[in-house]
């Protein structure tokens, strides 16, 4: 029996809480005209992608013989919401095709019994304008990729799946050098496990982070269905450079280390090119000592080399507590090709929320919930690079719906030297808090059917906006929406389906999960 019994916390949101998602049928397929926007840029996949590119060990490369493979599916840009297709798998894969299906654009894949070898998976994407992308990539079934990790184990094995190691010390052993299980994809059953890294006790930012170094692994999951909960008091994780591919899904990290200068779950320093959080909840994250150089559950710091193909999605973030300083759910420098979708963040105090700080070309946010009980900010687009010469071009923000009560509910921002061209914010709900546009772009920032009841509504007929659909905006209280941005009474009647975060059902799209889990 894994069923987890967690006393001191009543209130969980948790990947096995939030398997739980309203469903009322799928959406038809290609919705009417007015009811999508047109594409803002061309469909770009960001992950899987194709084997060319990706390291041998990366895990959607892998599959164990006996638990359920499960691959989300990025793409960045395109005229959502999409169709998922299986044009290619091993018999019995699946994947939520479309939007309101269960497993909406994941894959699920169980091998057979007796199974073996290199399979290839093809998936394609259609957006609401018809055009279509493939993702292409082989798995290989092998037991010996996977290292096993149970906290109810009597005593710790060798990491197979019938007999794990048993603590997180186990498999990391309090040295980043320690190779015993490169690259291998360690897997945590359900449990409670501390975060024990290496200890440096001539410097307290140090002492206990696990360092994720080319010797340890960029891929660290939870058992399907199962919650794994890693207490992060004690250190952090930290990326350095050398480690691509990295994939951590499926994991509930909580307690942020709070006696370091900056609070944060995941500090990845030097990190390359593809990177996907998936399904992960981040619980209770204060500012640490001081909290005024991005403390943020996920900060991506490095400045000195452009990134490529960033994924955040499905996550929940709980409890991320700033204090209105310099913080984020997740904080990014020098990438490209991001997408960050169907993320629900409640109880937060965030001062930049969703932060594309330093970012390039391609970015998506989209179809994010920001709502109960957050303050100050929700998506920022912070427009500036410290590479010489960097351009920017494409940053959409998206059928999100964000709540605050004090600060933005979106912001754009850039350095006033720096060009900037393509930025799009459209079908959204904003709540609270105002609309903010710092500095003049290039071009204008085009803000399209949006429902936006803010202390600040004329920013949509500022100087430096540009609106082909209309916007349905007033001040607070004015009744365009109820308490968790639905539209109401006659704007429901009106404009349901084609303006604002709701796609097209009569039923509202929500928080993931119910709001209060007892677990005692």
């Amino acid at each position: 029996d894994r069923t987890m019994k967690l006393s001191r916390r009543l209130f969980l949101l948790s990947p096995l809480a939030l398997a739980y998602k309203p469903s009322w049928g799928a959406l038809s397929f290609p919705q009417p005209q007015g009811n999508f926007v047109p594409a803002k840029m061309p469909m770009n996949p960001v992950y899987p992608r194709p084997d060319s590119e990706t390291q041998a060990h990366a895990r959607h490369r892998w599959a164990h013989p006996d638990f359920r493979y499960e691959i989300p599916i990025g793409v960045q840009g395109g005229a959502w919401p999409f169709k998922y297709e299986i044009v290619n798998s091993p018999s019995g894969a699946t994947i939520g095709k479309y939007y309101g299906d269960p497993d909406y654009g994941v894959l699920k894949w169980t091998p057979a019994n007796g199974d073996s070898g290199t399979k290839t998976f093809t998936i394609r994407v259609t957006d609401q304008e018809l055009n279509t992308v493939d993702l292409t990539w082989t798995t290989t079934i092998d037991a010996n990729q996977f290292v096993f990790i149970d906290a109810n184990a009597a005593s710790t094995g060798p990491g197979t799946i019938s007999d794990p190691l048993k603590s997180f010390s186990d498999w990391y052993k309090s040295d980043a050098s320690d190779t015993t299980y490169q690259n291998k994809i360690i897997v945590f059953r359900a449990g409670n496990y501390a975060l024990t890294g290496d200890p440096d006790t001539a410097n307290p930012n140090k002492n206990g982070n696990a360092y994720m170094t080319p010797s340890k692994t960029p891929s660290l999951i939870g058992y399907p269905s199962e919650l794994p909960v890693i207490d992060c008091s004690a250190g952090k994780f930290f990326f350095i450079s050398g480690v691509p591919d990295i994939f951590i899904a499926g994991l509930t990290f909580e307690n942020a280390r709070s006696d370091v200068k900056n609070s944060h779950f995941f500090w990845l320093s030097g990190q390359d090119s593809r990177l996907t959080f998936w399904n992960n909840t981040f619980y209770n994250m204060g500012n640490g000592i001081e909290g005024t150089d991005n403390p943020s559950p996920l900060f991506f710091s490095n400045t000195e080399a452009l990134k490529h193909y960033y994924l955040v999605k499905g996550n929940t973030f709980d409890t991320i507590l700033t204090n209105g300083s310099n913080g984020s759910f997740s904080d990014m420098y020098v990438v490209s090709d991001v997408l960050i979708e169907e993320n629900t963040c409640i109880n937060c105090d965030s001062t930049y929320g969703f932060w594309a700080k330093a970012t390039h070309e391609n970015i998506t946010i989209r179809a994010n919930i920001i709502l109960e009980n957050n303050t100050s900010g929700g998506i920022t687009i912070g427009l500036w690079s410290p590479i010489s010469g960097a351009t920017h071009s494409g940053h959409e923000v998206c059928w999100n719906l964000v709540k605050v009560t004090t600060g933005w509910t979106i912001r754009m921002s850039q350095e006033p030297k720096l060009n900037s061209t393509n930025n799009h914010v459209y079908r959204n709900t904003f709540i609270g808090g105002e609309v903010s546009i710092r500095f003049n772009p290039t071009e204008p920032y085009h803000f399209d059917a949006n429902v936006a009841e803010t202390t600040n509504p004329t920013i949509f007929d500022g100087s430096n906006v540009s609106t082909t659909i209309p916007n349905l905006v007033g001040s607070l209280n004015a009744g365009l929406v109820d308490s968790n941005g639905i539209l109401a009474n006659q704007f429901r009647l009106d404009y349901l389906g084609q303006i604002g975060h709701e796609v097209s059902s009569s039923e509202p799209r929500q928080p993931k999960s119910p709001n209060k889990i007892n677990l005692l």
